[in-house]
């Protein structure tokens, strides 16, 4: 019997998952702007483990099991640093003397979230535009997958679709039977419309906006910076821990 061909199904916003479990699916989250991005640089700056979560109670009681000397506080609200947080949600704050050999406690407004939503699926991994590339090669390798989009508070964010479509394009090149609900092709349909003009729409969304309004104008640049970390972030057990070498 001939096997069945890939599946990749889009969902643009965690609200439209439901009571729908996720147990036994593989499941990429994104957030372009910027959690997923973060985290991708901070592995690749040598932090040792980050542990995403939801909230600042989560931090703070996680926080006050673990040795201070080797853990971190990051996270934002709204765009802006946490108040007492060493660190927010800015890529460039993630350099190595920062990180390196650390445990990031890390919560976002919506990536983290995404994640925590993401509980009990087979395999959880974070995509955004700088690790593009090694997410495909990623999921090229095992079946079927379901691409979690965080958005913004609950709405559909331009940038994580368009991150989205980029997964759906490149896959499609290596596997033309690959299947895709209607999501994921509109998402598709997004991303090749884009064409060379990517990083301009990113730093035109609501979200690239925002962070404009904040001064973190560069944070949008760097986001948008197509496989320029070719790290795969794998979360296990609710901790990303460094690569292997």
């Amino acid at each position: 019997m001939k096997p069945a061909p890939p599946r990749l199904e889009v969902v643009f916003t965690p609200g439209e998952l439901g009571e729908t479990s996720l147990k036994g699916k593989g499941v990429v989250v994104i957030d372009v702007l910027r959690s997923a991005t973060t985290i991708a640089k901070a592995l690749a700056s040598g932090a040792e483990l980050v542990v995403p979560l939801a909230s600042t109670e989560d931090v703070t009681r996680l926080a006050s099991t673990l040795e201070r000397k080797q853990i971190l506080l990051c996270g934002e609200r709204d765009g802006v640093r946490i108040e007492g947080y060493a660190l927010g949600n800015s890529p460039s704050e993630f350099t190595a003397k920062a990180v390196r050999g650390k445990t990031l406690l890390f919560t976002t407004t919506n990536g983290t979230g995404a994640v925590a939503r993401s509980e009990g699926a087979r395999e959880i991994v974070l995509a955004s535009l700088v690790n593009l590339n090694a997410i495909v090669d990623h999921l090229d390798e095992k079946g079927d997958w379901l691409v979690l989009c965080s958005g913004h508070r609950g709405r559909f964010a331009l940038e994580d679709a368009l991150c989205a479509g980029a997964i759906v394009s490149r896959l499609h090149a290596r596997r033309p039977d690959l299947e895709v609900n209607d999501a994921g092709k509109s998402a598709e349909f997004l991303f090749r419309s884009a064409g060379d003009d990517l990083p301009r729409i990113v730093a035109g969304t609501e979200a690239g906006e925002r962070l404009k309004n904040l001064g973190l104008e560069a944070d949008v640049a760097f986001s948008s910076r197509i496989d320029s970390l070719p790290i795969v972030p794998i979360v296990k057990d609710g901790r990303i821990a460094k690569p292997a070498k």
